[in-house]
């Protein structure tokens, strides 16, 4: 038997690690990001990086803390609701 969960149009098996492709990194800092209609290079701004190495550090997870205090002060939110993984979000939503 197969059970199957739906959170944030995502679907899993019960037990099951979400693909790579299925994942987002950073879901709630790319909510802000299309909240308030920001491109990757205003992004890459805000931190002090090129467009492209902004989207390198987005694939890859890999913020200094120096660019993670950048846009916690510009969205003015916390790191933990940022920087949250789909996982964490998952788990929190199904708790």
């Amino acid at each position: 038997m197969t059970i199957w969960r739906f959170a944030d149009n995502i679907k899993i098996k019960i037990g099951e690690t979400p693909r790579k492709e299925m994942t987002t990194v950073y879901p709630n800092l790319l909510g802000q990001k299309a909240y308030y209609h920001l491109t990757d290079a205003q992004m890459g701004k805000i931190i002090g990086v090129s467009r492209t190495t902004y989207g390198q550090k987005l694939r890859h997870g890999k913020f200094w803390p120096d660019e993670c205090r950048a846009f916690c002060k510009y969205f003015n939110k916390s790191f933990a609701y940022l920087f949250a993984t789909e996982a964490e979000i998952l788990v929190e939503y199904t708790s």
